[in-house]
């Protein structure tokens, strides 16, 4: 995955943007999925 954004990246610095909102919405769903899991715990507490 890295070297193929390295690549896309190196031949086209537009698409930076598209790779930036990616990662993004990536980190977003890693987010939301941490804090339903955190969630998860307390309620069986």
């Amino acid at each position: 995955g890295y070297l193929n954004i390295k690549r896309s990246v190196h031949y086209s610095p537009y698409n930076l943007l598209a790779i930036k909102r990616y990662i993004i919405e990536v980190l977003t769903i890693l987010t939301l999925d941490t804090k339903a899991i955190l969630a998860a715990k307390e309620k069986r507490k």
